[in-house]
């Protein structure tokens, strides 16, 4: 019989435990792994139809429905398409892009049935990671609607970014002048004084001005490259 009041023992009774918990575990999150790809998939793309106003799908039927109804491109910012295809600009993580220099980024473009146009966009809150999805009209400057969310925005407050209310703020806005020109700002809650500025969240100044910095970094990148898709779009039509 082992001695188990030893210290050899102690130590090898751990490492075996730790290992087969480990294993366990490894197991466990290899079984899951498929699943949390699902829905991280799902959840992709009920933001990117939520922006249009599409809330007719479930997890049954929306990738299809995705399918069908969204063009993928991924471009430059000096307008190249870069390639288009399913699966193309759904692929491409934002995020990371953001840690390149802007001109060397790969900016994925959704278009909604050929008339609205989706960009996502990536930055950062008070405590951590903002993302959205910003839907332009067939202008190419009027907000048709956007989406956003964070991981760690402080409930109450800066967590409304993710909530109805402050997203219905921005449809019908313009984010571009009739030059092509960027000039959407969201302000600090009540400074909202023309129709370009929008307010942002009540007791979360650091957050709105996340939210600001945001968009005006990514939305003027996407510019040429969605004239260059329009332009790409309206050949295809009178060909």
């Amino acid at each position: 019989m082992p001695n188990t009041n030893s210290t050899t023992y102690t130590i090898f009774y751990s490492l075996g435990m730790a290992f087969i918990v480990g294993s366990a575990l490894a197991v466990v999150s290899m079984a899951l792994k498929p699943y949390q790809d699902r829905n991280v998939k799902f959840e992709k793309i009920s933001y990117i139809f939520k922006t249009v106003g599409f809330t007719d799908f479930n997890k049954k039927n929306a990738d299809q429905l995705f399918h069908d109804k969204v063009k993928e491109f991924v471009g430059k910012h000096d307008g190249t398409i870069v390639e288009e295809g399913h699966g193309t600009a759904f692929n491409v993580d934002v995020g990371q892009e953001r840690k390149k220099k802007p001109a060397d980024r790969l900016l994925p473009v959704f278009v909604y049935e050929d008339s609205k146009y989706i960009v996502p966009c990536y930055g950062v809150g008070l405590w951590g990671p903002i993302w959205g999805y910003v839907a332009l009209e067939e202008d190419l400057t009027t907000i048709a609607g956007v989406v956003f969310d964070h991981k760690s925005e402080t409930p109450g407050l800066g967590a409304k970014i993710a909530e109805p209310e402050f997203q219905s703020k921005f449809v019908g806005r313009k984010a571009f002048d009739e030059n092509g020109r960027y000039v959407l700002r969201v302000v600090k809650a009540g400074r909202a004084k023309s129709d370009n500025e929008i307010d942002g969240v009540s007791g979360a100044t650091l957050t709105t001005n996340g939210v600001d910095a945001m968009l005006r970094e990514w939305l003027p990148l996407y510019r040429p490259l969605l004239e260059k898709i329009k332009q790409e779009k309206i050949k295809k039509v009178q060909a």
